[in-house]
């Protein structure tokens, strides 16, 4: 039985300052009973991986993140959680800030998954999620999202996903804009990757025609959220989720010659998500491209990390990032390497991280 972990690594910065790296494992133990045929998994109920989420300067985002059921029976009674990465000084001085402002507290990510506590075999289901507010002093961060549901025999599973969030610095007309790409990894059932990414709009005060939203490679998809043919406003983010077949053989459609020829997918998938867009008052065009890829399920450790905070030394002495193994094996953690500047003066993130 493994048993779910939390680790730590401080590093002291040059500045006076620590930089605590967090490592997450989570796995199974005796729990509730979800009834029904013992055919659940481990890797039934996956969490997108996702793309950067773009936050504008003083206020928060408001978007969606999916999870999949990739069983073969409706799962019930699924549990999430969510742990924001932020530091306790950071937190408190967030939070004066923005009651001073007359503003919310929101110093820590939150979300909404009422609507999937229960998800139907081969489906998805949308979590809601609101981000923290930033400015220049606090433009990023991450926070882990967790699924823990149970089979028939009273074993429980965790399963984790990550969420960065990076403030929008330019406040440029650039039309709908990508704010990162994505990589997607199967899991071990799965005939499909999936992930997220986050489509806005830039600038202030204006529409945009979304006139083309497409993948350069017919292996990759887009599952849910297109927008072509729509209209992006600023500073509207929309979450759009891709997909690739694989694991196994698909039937891929090629563009170039309309025909459908049996294509192996059982390596790395590589493309491009394109956004053409146009003003809808002033017809000027523009084009944000950014690199996806698609790897099928192999057996071992996938150790996906979070954004570390920035580190305002005048108000706060650390920062944190999370790690997470969303392989289906232990990870066994080597040595830990400090980056120039830094000494680290705590580890705990050493041994095993459990996968999860």
């Amino acid at each position: 039985m493994h048993i779910n972990s939390q680790k730590k690594i401080v590093m002291a910065l040059a500045a006076g300052g620590f930089l605590l790296a967090s490592c997450g494992g989570a796995s199974s133990s005796g729990s509730s009973n979800n009834g029904g045929a013992s055919q659940i998994t481990a890797n039934d109920i996956t969490i997108d991986k996702a793309g950067t989420i773009p936050v504008f300067n003083g206020s928060s985002t408001k978007s969606v993140i999916y999870v999949h059921n990739s069983g073969k029976i409706t799962i019930s009674g699924i549990n999430f959680s969510v742990k924001s990465n932020v530091s306790a000084n950071s937190q408190v001085t967030n939070s004066q800030r923005l009651q001073s402002a007359g503003l919310a507290d929101s110093a820590q990510l939150t979300i909404d998954a009422s609507q999937c506590t229960s998800i139907p075999a081969g489906q998805s289901c949308p979590i809601g999620f609101i981000t923290p507010t930033v400015d220049s002093k606090h433009a990023q961060g991450s926070a882990v999202i967790q699924a823990t549901f149970a089979d028939s025999k009273n074993k429980t599973y965790t399963t984790s996903g990550v969420l960065n969030y990076s403030r929008v610095a330019d406040k440029g007309q650039n039309g709908a804009v990508i704010h990162s790409g994505v990589s997607m990894t199967a899991a071990a059932n799965a005939t499909q990757a999936y992930g997220t990414v986050y489509v806005y709009g830039s600038g202030d005060g204006h529409v945009y025609n979304v006139n083309k939203l497409a993948l350069d490679n017919p292996a990759l998809k887009i599952s849910q959220g297109d927008i072509n043919g729509r209209q992006l406003q600023s500073h509207f983010v929309q979450a759009v989720e891709l997909s690739s077949p694989v694991n196994s053989s698909q039937s891929v459609k090629s563009n170039s010659k309309s025909t459908t020829a049996a294509k192996s997918l059982n390596s790395v998938i590589n493309g491009n998500l394109n956004a053409q867009s146009s003003d809808s008052q002033s017809g000027a065009s523009y084009l944000s491209t950014v690199g996806v890829s698609a790897a099928p399920f192999s057996d071992g450790a996938i150790l996906t990390t979070g954004i570390m905070p920035l580190i305002d030394v005048s108000t706060t002495t650390s920062g944190s990032f999370d790690v997470i193994n969303s392989g289906n094996e232990d990870a066994i953690l080597g040595a830990t390497t400090a980056p120039a500047g830094t000494t680290i003066t705590t580890n705990t993130c050493t041994n095993t991280l459990v996968s999860g």
